[in-house]
């Protein structure tokens, strides 16, 4: 169906994994690519840039548990993300030639490379966070509101609640996550799939995420690893993540950067965040 009335028609498909229904959206054909959405967020997130990378790839695009128009389950952490998000790609019978992994879906995404590396050649990540960051003392104390909502599921509900509202959800995206804020952007592509997540999925993979050793992971996937971060980027520094980069000692990593892009780059500048991907598929790689 053509969920986002746009130039190109998304499939969406829900297939039974490890009992529960996940939902898939695909666009384009060619090579595989799979995407994993971030935190508070959906495969709706993606549609631009999956649009612009659908004339040379065939774009599979996850609802992880918990998100948009997948199953709930009982319990959510990273490491239960990247299984379920493995097993949909052995269901679905498909060799990506790419696991491409958006804010929190980065740290999925690199779970999944690590864990299960026959399941995909390379892996392209947006909007990492790691390495020094500017904003530590409100990561840390917003770290200690997801232990306090973490007791109950009242109050779990009550923050995710107040995660999903409009008043908030603006305010994020205008003061921290975009370059240039475009509210009707914002509101066709990032509120859809923060409306429809699970209160206690945000809670959790929040803590989760808080705790994960992405530049850990990172040693240890071997694939060819595109970072790719928009130029006004307010969660890292690009100092400390060239610091991080330099410590892990690695060849098989590239990073590049969008220009008038923030958090988001993979809506905000699709057309060069595609050409970042497709250079690197097709001819760059850690040596481009």
């Amino acid at each position: 169906m053509d969920t986002m009335n746009t130039k190109h028609i998304f499939v969406e498909s829900k297939y039974c994994v490890l009992g529960k229904k996940i939902n898939v959206a695909q666009v384009g054909r060619g090579e595989t690519l799979v995407m994993i959405h971030g935190w508070s967020s959906s495969w709706v997130s993606w549609a631009l840039l999956a649009e612009a990378l659908s004339p040379y790839y065939r774009v599979v695009m996850i609802d992880m548990p918990g998100f948009g128009d997948s199953d709930e389950l009982e319990h959510y952490s990273i490491e239960i993300e990247a299984q379920y998000v493995a097993e949909t790609i052995r269901v679905m019978g498909i060799q990506p030639a790419a696991l491409i992994g958006g804010s929190l879906g980065v740290y999925v995404a690199v779970c999944v490379a690590a864990h299960y590396p026959e399941l995909c050649e390379n892996v392209i990540l947006l909007s990492a966070v790691f390495g020094k960051t500017p904003i530590q003392p409100i990561k840390d104390l917003f770290h200690i509101i997801l232990k306090l909502a973490a007791k109950t599921q009242t109050t779990q509900k009550l923050l995710g609640k107040t995660a999903k509202s409009w008043h908030t959800a603006y305010l994020i995206e205008r003061y921290l996550n975009a370059y240039r804020f475009d509210k009707e952007r914002f509101e066709k592509y990032n509120m859809v799939g923060r409306q429809k997540m699970n209160e206690m999925c945000y809670v959790a993979l929040g803590l989760s995420a808080y705790d994960f050793d992405l530049q850990q992971y990172l040693r240890e996937v071997e694939k060819q690893t595109l970072i790719i971060y928009g130029e006004e980027e307010k969660l890292v520094m690009f100092d400390g993540v060239r610091e991080a980069l330099e410590r892990l000692n690695r060849n098989n990593i590239v990073l590049r950067i969008v220009k008038e892009a923030a958090h988001n780059p993979g809506y905000e500048q699709p057309s060069v965040t595609a050409g970042l991907i497709q250079t690197f598929l097709q001819h760059g790689h850690a040596h481009g």
